[in-house]
């Protein structure tokens, strides 16, 4: 057991930290025993769009968005319009989402995962445990069959069925830590970024991890693989970049102090990064541009480069449909066309 001090937060930072670390606000979830026995279905709302969602990822030619009480949306058009996805087997907070052709899955709190083998049509239960008290903070698989689901006091699940059967696991002996991303490296490699400066990386495909340092004792939200760098970034606007898979470290120097917490690639040498106070920041290179703030002071949670002009960006408010310049250096943020939530009938 670690003894970390896990801090409390001002008002300014703390709206989008407290739904992916901690689960107050969250609903009575379904043990994985029970669920068919006592199913609860997400509720169907005209402002599911305009709701709080904290993800959104790519299936095949879907969009996926999920957010709160167990909110699911597809988009089939590159995000101009949403659909409530109906059936969605849970009310608990969803608060990751990853896809691999049609098979998508979603986590959330109640150590729930859901998937869709079907590109959102259909779901189902594949692990809930809500006796853990600990959300699951994100998702990854690299492939069909092989995934992995981390979260809160140091969860890490992995499955090589595509989730029929998912395993307990420990990433290091005695270590707590809250586990916040997950993202591939090269060949085998993987990467996690948790509190208390604290990284793990896998050479294995996660059958071994080291843990790794970080020159900050705060939180990473986030993560990005970006030119054979990987990218990490969190509390207070920290940013950190590493070129040896996360042995040495550098600091990006980013032109804010609001928490960051979610990015997506534009191009070779180039990502967006959002997060609290509706902050937006373009970094090329080592350098960043900041955005002003195009929505407000919502918190924004997560970030999709639908093409390397065009951005979906998840948060307090629903998704949001951006416009970058041509010139990134310059870009500039203005809003885009209105989301709607189509007909779900």
């Amino acid at each position: 057991m670690n003894n970390v001090q896990r801090i409390f937060l001002p008002e300014s930072v703390r709206p989008l930290f407290l739904f992916f670390l901690c689960w107050l606000w969250a609903p009575v979830g379904l043990s994985a025993d029970n669920a068919k026995d006592q199913m609860v279905y997400s509720e169907i709302m005209p402002l599911a769009h305009k709701s709080l969602l904290l993800d959104i990822g790519r299936a095949g030619n879907v969009l996926v968005a999920v957010g709160e009480r167990g909110h699911v949306l597809i988009s089939e058009d590159s995000g101009k319009s949403w659909k409530q996805a109906a059936q969605v087997p849970t009310r608990a907070t969803l608060t990751a989402v990853y896809g691999v052709g049609k098979n998508i899955w979603a986590v959330g709190h109640d150590t729930t995962i859901i998937h869709s083998g079907d590109g959102g049509t259909t779901w189902e239960v594949q692990f809930s445990d809500p006796a853990r008290e600990a959300p699951l903070l994100d998702v990854y698989f690299s492939d069909a069959h092989t995934g992995y689901a981390i979260g809160a006091y140091g969860a890490y699940l992995t499955t090589a069925d595509g989730g029929q059967t998912w395993h307990d696991g420990v990433l290091v002996d005695d270590d707590d830590f809250h586990l916040n991303a997950i993202i591939p490296l090269q060949a085998d490699g993987l990467f996690i970024v948790a509190e208390g400066g604290t990284a793990y990386r896998s050479d294995d495909a996660g059958l071994t991890w080291k843990r790794l340092h970080l020159p900050y004792s705060g939180s990473m939200f986030g993560a990005l693989y970006l030119s054979e760098r990987i990218i990490t970034f969190g509390l207070r606007g920290h940013v950190f970049a590493s070129s040896d898979n996360g042995e040495t470290w550098e600091t990006l120097l980013s032109p804010v102090s609001s928490s960051l917490f979610g990015g997506t690639i534009l191009g070779a040498n180039s990502a967006v990064l959002v997060g609290a106070n509706g902050t937006i920041l373009v970094l090329k290179g080592n350098q960043f541009t900041s955005q002003g703030q195009p929505l407000g002071g919502e918190d924004l949670s997560a970030v999709l480069a639908v093409t390397s002009q065009r951005l979906i960006i998840t948060g307090e408010g629903g998704i949001h449909l951006l416009k970058l310049t041509a010139d990134v250096n310059k870009a500039t943020v203005t809003n885009s066309e209105q989301t709607e939530n189509a007909d779900n009938g």
